[in-house]
């Protein structure tokens, strides 16, 4: 599945906090979901001190229920340390933050059915999680005054939304949301 990642150029980076923890988010990266079953990942790499995390997120198709997130300590700058995952995180916040281009088009893909495509022109990523009240938030917004927002809440209930010209509607259960035109590796 081709993946997608950016360094975050801003200076100061965005900040998100896990478990009461600080963490700088460097780089964002995300897979296209274009293979057949294929979810889609919102990865973040996360400083902290000399420490290296990722925490990742994964959105389904539409039609497949729920999300699901986990925690990892990945690297670390002035030792070896071993890859480990933590699991999903209890706790997790942070202001909405620009996301950087990934890819340059979002492709809504139905089966036995024309794709429409439309031009990806920015996007947006917050967190709000708390036990019991789970909130992630991935908007998009498109050429044509259109708007792809996907949001996980709690009880692993997640969904996409698509708005055009004012409607809003949810994605079919025989379309998917894929990304094309990576603009980086």
């Amino acid at each position: 599945m081709p993946y997608a990642e950016r360094t975050l150029g801003s200076r100061p980076r965005p900040a998100l906090t896990i478990g009461g923890a600080a963490y700088d988010v460097d780089h964002v990266g995300m897979d296209d979901g274009r293979e057949e079953g294929a979810s889609i990942r919102f990865l973040l790499q996360l400083g902290r001190g000399l420490m290296i995390h990722r925490w990742v997120v994964v959105a389904r198709q539409p039609g497949a229920a729920g999300w699901f997130d986990s925690f990892w300590t990945v690297d670390c700058a002035a030792a070896e340390v071993e890859e480990e995952e933590h699991g999903p995180v209890s706790r997790a916040r942070c202001a909405p933050f620009v996301l950087p281009p990934l890819h340059g088009a979002f492709v809504l893909e139905r089966a036995g059915g024309p794709a429409r495509r439309f031009r990806l022109l920015g996007g947006t990523f917050e967190a709000d999680v708390e036990p019991g009240a789970r909130r992630v938030e991935v908007r998009f917004t498109l050429e044509g005054d259109v708007e792809l927002v996907w949001s996980a809440g709690p009880d692993a209930s997640a969904t996409w939304r698509l708005t055009e010209g004012g409607a809003t509607r949810a994605p079919e259960a025989d379309e998917r949301v894929t990304f094309v035109d990576p603009l980086v590796r």
